[in-house]
């Protein structure tokens, strides 16, 4: 038995020519047309393209949006907190500027006219004390009145004037000058006064002067004058600070020993006492001066001025933010707790507060009420009806010495 041999190839080549053609692992698709869904294939293009076509359709879900809203809005709320906290701090820092600048402007005038003060030392009867008046308006506000030499600034002028410079023989100064006759010797002089505003709910300060006037024509130191409601605001007036809630000068005597001591009393001669509120350089005319000592009108006078007068005022916030409330109800003599609309920018206590003509000194205070003792800095409780004004403000003080201070003689 015979076995035909084939030959490998061509076995080969006739199962090739003769078995279907084997497919291609991966077939390429036609592009998909826009909105024609994806039909799975096996092409690698095809695949990805359908993967990101179906995640650009699908879109968000309720838990997406939610999350998304929730990081925006806690954004929201950070942005606007940081922007009010900056807001807040500026109207701050404004106002803190603006009552620095008034403080500022208030001092130097003070102290320019203060340093100017003009007196003369008394040697006789007939000799001339100028004075320097200080006391307390109808409402127990501060004021004060002195002669000071025109156009002189910062001390220069301001002098105890040693009258034996201008004595000559008989009668006469030196160069013929005649004693009897001061303005014959003495430089020009002009009358000042500080005081506040008549109506105790505007918080002006006034300056007024007027050429020195010994014979008390119109003077300031004409009592009845100077406490008309129509003075300062008048042609020789100018205010200086239309926010200005509260001030308090203090003198410095021979007696006092610290500026918060109590009262000085007569007679006392060593520095223990507290500064004087008051001061009448004559001595003559305020029975409620501590060195008050009038004598007849044959006896050479024996006038005195302070060491140093202490000056504080509490100024109110006019730009930024503001520290001004009202009262959102009654309030009667007793009530210690004042209801106020908003304590927003008031000083942490303890502190003052001007409720309408009352000062308050409170020791703490809540979002709509501040706590504390009534009748403060010299006034009396006073009941308040719903919608008065609650003010506050900083408080600067100051001291200025005086070039021509005398203690008296006896």
């Amino acid at each position: 038995m015979r076995i035909a041999r084939r030959s490998p190839g061509i076995g080969r080549d006739r199962v090739s020519r003769t078995s279907p053609p084997a497919r291609s692992r991966f077939t390429f698709a036609p592009p998909l047309r826009p909105g024609s869904p994806c039909r799975p294939s096996r092409h690698p293009s095809h695949s990805a393209f359908c993967i990101l076509h179906s995640q650009f359709n699908r879109g968000f879900t309720l838990l997406e949006l939610m999350v998304s809203i929730g990081v925006f809005v806690l954004l929201a709320v950070v942005l606007v907190g940081l922007l009010q906290a900056a807001l807040g701090t500026w109207d701050a820092g404004t106002s803190r500027k603006d009552v620095y600048e008034r403080a500022q402007t208030v001092f130097t005038l003070l102290t320019r006219d203060l340093q100017a003060l003009y007196a003369v030392d008394v040697e006789g009867p007939d000799d001339v004390v100028y004075p320097l008046f200080g006391d307390t308006d109808a409402e127990g506000r501060s004021r004060i009145r002195f002669v000071v030499v025109k156009g002189a600034v910062g001390g220069a002028a301001a002098r105890l004037f040693d009258p034996t410079n201008r004595r000559g023989g008989t009668g006469t100064g030196g160069g013929g000058v005649s004693i009897s006759n001061p303005e014959a010797w003495e430089p020009e002089l002009v009358e000042v006064a500080y005081a506040l505003d008549p109506d105790p709910l505007q918080a002006v300060l006034w300056r007024a002067d007027r050429p020195w006037d010994r014979r008390g024509n119109n003077s300031f130191f004409d009592d009845a004058r100077f406490n008309a409601r129509a003075f300062f605001p008048s042609a020789r007036g100018e205010h200086i600070d239309k926010g200005l809630l509260h001030w308090e000068i203090q003198y410095w005597t021979r007696n006092t020993g610290s500026w918060t001591g109590p009262r000085p009393r007569k007679g006392v001669t060593a520095r223990v006492a507290g500064p004087e509120v008051r001061w009448d350089a004559t001595r003559q005319y305020d029975p409620l001066f501590a060195f008050h000592k009038p004598v007849a009108r044959d006896v050479c006078l024996d006038p005195v001025y302070p060491e140093m007068i202490r000056i504080g005022i509490v100024l109110e916030p006019q730009v930024g933010e503001r520290t001004s409330s009202f009262l959102v109800a009654p309030v009667d003599v007793s009530a210690t707790e004042i209801p106020v609309a908003s304590t927003r920018g008031f000083a942490p206590g303890p502190a003052f507060a001007r409720v309408g003509k009352e000062w308050v000194f409170y020791q703490s205070t809540t979002p709509g009420s501040i706590r504390g003792s009534r009748g403060a800095r010299g006034t009396k409780p006073q009941p308040h009806s719903a919608g008065e004004p609650v003010r506050t403000g900083l408080t600067f003080t100051t001291v200025v010495y005086i070039p021509m201070s005398r203690e008296g003689k006896y």
